[in-house]
């Protein structure tokens, strides 16, 4: 929007081009919230609990590496500055984010922070992070593995509560489903500080009728007529007459017509519930 407006061709290209770069570091949080249409697969909501536990568990990690990180980034800045010609703080910044990831560049130290006392630093910071904090996030990770696996249906179950839940408590008395919450947002919220609350009402329930009117009726079409599969034991219970009720003593302990062969269970109803556990 902003190079829309400019002026400048070139100001203009250049603000398309950081728009262009900024809209492509996008694609990956798309394609991973790609996962939210399969949580509902015990496999993938397993997965998605296992990923969250072990960021839970690895806030102690950060919290050591923060600290850390701040108090060497302290020093490599003042040893850089040392001899009055401080280089950028990317530079820094950069090394330590190497070093962190497995690729640490020792030459910098020696050659921009002071030698020896840059490198002593830096080997220091490489032994921390590699060696013991990223090995106690490993173990943090092992661990909260560990307890999900050991009760992985539980947990997939809860987990899955807890989104149902999440979902169906709506803020809002009236939802509109998107995109049609463009509609709202446009045409009825500005309404709403200054309109009566049954007008206010009454104007949501004409505007959902209207938009959601083709849909539900697609809806009903297909649910009533199309998918013939889902829907014949419902038709099966119309025509058929009453369901068996469960209570009933006949189906508890259906009478056979063949007594030799025809027997479930030759122990009576009653008598099994009796040493059912409570």
């Amino acid at each position: 929007m902003a190079g829309v407006q400019v002026v400048s061709d070139e100001r203009s290209r250049d603000l398309h081009l950081k728009s262009f770069q900024l809209l492509s570091c996008v694609a990956p949080l798309i394609w991973m919230k790609l996962l939210t249409v399969f949580d509902g697969l015990k496999v993938i909501g397993v997965l998605q609990v296992v990923v969250f536990r072990m960021l839970r568990e690895s806030v102690i990690f950060f919290i050591l590496l923060a600290v850390m990180s701040v108090g060497f980034a302290q020093s490599m800045f003042a040893l850089d500055a040392a001899d009055g010609e401080a280089t950028e703080g990317g530079v820094v910044v950069n090394g330590l984010l190497q070093a962190l990831l497995g690729a640490p560049d020792f030459d910098s130290p020696r050659e921009r922070f002071g030698y020896p006392f840059g490198l002593i630093i830096y080997y220091a910071w490489n032994l921390l992070t590699t060696v013991i904090l990223l090995n106690v996030l490993i173990a943090l990770f092992g661990s909260a593995y560990d307890d999900i696996s050991s009760n992985a249906t539980d947990e997939f179950l809860a987990a899955f509560a807890y989104k149902t839940i999440s979902l169906i408590r709506s803020p809002d008395t009236w939802v509109y489903i998107p995109p049609f919450n463009l509609i709202e947002i446009i045409f009825v919220a500005p309404f709403e500080f200054f309109v009566p609350p049954a007008a206010y009402d009454k104007m949501n329930r004409v505007v959902m009728s209207v938009v959601f009117c083709i849909p539900l009726a697609a809806l009903a079409l297909f649910e009533s007529q199309m998918n013939v599969k889902a829907n014949t034991r419902l038709k099966q219970y119309f025509e058929g007459g009453p369901q068996e009720d469960e209570d009933d003593e006949s189906v508890q302990d259906p009478e056979c017509d063949d007594d030799d062969e025809g027997d479930i269970c030759r122990e009576k109803f009653k008598d099994l519930v009796k040493v059912f556990p409570k």
